[in-house]
């Protein structure tokens, strides 16, 4: 009766209520069971710097259905992302956003997501939803090294010069001391494309382990060498069809 009770006192004082028939963990179970059960869910991936987040945002705008990932949960997933330190949600309430932003969506339409390791920053994936996500189909985004070192450049070009060399720091062990002063000499000289390559070495390593790790059934190549984000997104719109 406490809800009820809560319920009654802000809807007299004018705020609008919803009251959760079998209440929040009725909701929480519901979520989960909407989680692995995603009618047509498609994965966006590829290296670090290919620009997934700039294709996923086109494919947005020519009217896909996309659900923003990094977006609900204020990172961009790796040691650098999240260089300004905003806060970010709790595990719980990035999995109600995420729940959200799915019930929103069309289930007769294919949904897209950009392909996340099991946490982002500090919170975790809803365990129902990243299983779908690494059950589904991927349509991978190839680009050249000098294209993604470019994008890497754009997306940090303008971070604080400690905040990207404390990012370093924290990959340092498996970056290894040598590539790590370098990264961080060439920080401190302006060279950012150098250490945007040396990042993306160690990022290159881990993207090929988890491939190895978590091999997908259904994996498309789409090139995008020397195309726009714009073209990709109708390139993959385009491929994804034919799936």
């Amino acid at each position: 009766m406490r809800s009820s009770s809560v319920a009654w006192l802000l809807e007299q004082h004018g705020i609008p209520v919803v009251k959760l028939i079998g209440g929040y963990k009725a909701y929480r179970q519901q979520a989960r069971s909407d989680f692995a059960s995603i009618p047509i869910l498609c994965v966006l991936g590829g290296m670090t710097g290919v620009g997934k987040t700039q294709v996923l945002g086109r494919m947005a705008e020519m009217g896909a259905q996309v659900v923003d990932l990094e977006g609900l949960a204020g990172h961009l997933g790796s040691a650098f992302g999240n260089l300004d330190r905003i806060p970010q949600p709790s595990s719980e309430q990035f999995g109600n956003d995420c729940h959200r932003a799915l019930c929103a969506c069309d289930g007769n339409r294919p949904v897209w997501i950009e392909n996340e390791s099991r946490v982002i920053g500090k919170v975790h994936l809803p365990q129902d939803l990243f299983d779908a996500l690494r059950a589904a189909p991927v349509w991978v985004v190839e680009r050249t090294l000098e294209e993604r070192v470019d994008e890497t450049c754009r997306v940090y070009g303008e971070a604080n010069l400690q905040a990207l060399k404390a990012a370093f720091g924290r990959i340092r062990d498996k970056l290894g001391g040598l590539a790590f002063r370098e990264a961080t000499k060439a920080l401190e000289c302006g060279d950012l494309r150098k250490a945007a390559e040396i990042g993306l070495i160690y990022y290159d390593k881990l993207y090929r382990h988890t491939r190895t790790r978590y091999p997908r059934e259904h994996c498309h190549a789409v090139d995008g060498r020397g195309l726009s984000f714009e073209a990709i997104a109708e390139r993959v719109l385009m491929e994804s069809k034919s799936h």
